[in-house]
């Protein structure tokens, strides 16, 4: 097997479509047969002079989250006594940078070691990923 290394390639580029170089992984030999330890779970028979793998943990990390949001607001004074008009403007996902979720690390799938998809789970203030989105409030003090 070759070296772990990582590629950091999103599958639609067509010269590293890897983000990580999946030559250096291969499917157990001791582990031909699995048994069902529960419904979520599975064994693998230990067998002695098998190496089951060597890769550390955490040695494979995606390719994380880039997200920078932005405030701008102004309080302005109005005529009547003691009352003011504030206004906001939030935008989140300012630069409108794709997040990439997580390469596949299933060993028997077509798409091992590949990231297919993003993650756009949402937009403004609780989502991750998704696009730009823009708020705006004004709140008038009396």
């Amino acid at each position: 097997m070759a070296p772990f290394k990582k590629l950091k390639g999103i599958s639609t580029q067509a010269n590293n479509p890897y983000w990580f170089d999946t030559t250096s992984f291969a499917q157990p030999s001791g582990c031909a047969g699995y048994a069902k330890a529960s419904s979520t779970t599975v064994t693998c028979p230990i067998l002695n002079g098998v190496t089951v793998g060597n890769t550390g943990r955490n040695s494979l990390t995606g390719p994380g989250l880039f997200q920078n949001n932005a405030s701008i607001f102004k309080t302005f004074g109005l005529p009547m006594e003691g009352t003011t008009l504030d206004v906001r403007m939030d935008v989140f996902q300012l630069t409108n940078t794709p997040q990439f979720a997580n390469p596949s690390n299933s060993i028997t799938s077509g798409t091992f070691g590949k990231i297919t998809g993003t993650t756009g789970s949402g937009s403004g203030v609780n989502g991750t990923g998704g696009g730009r989105s823009l708020q705006l409030a004004a709140i008038f003090k009396f």
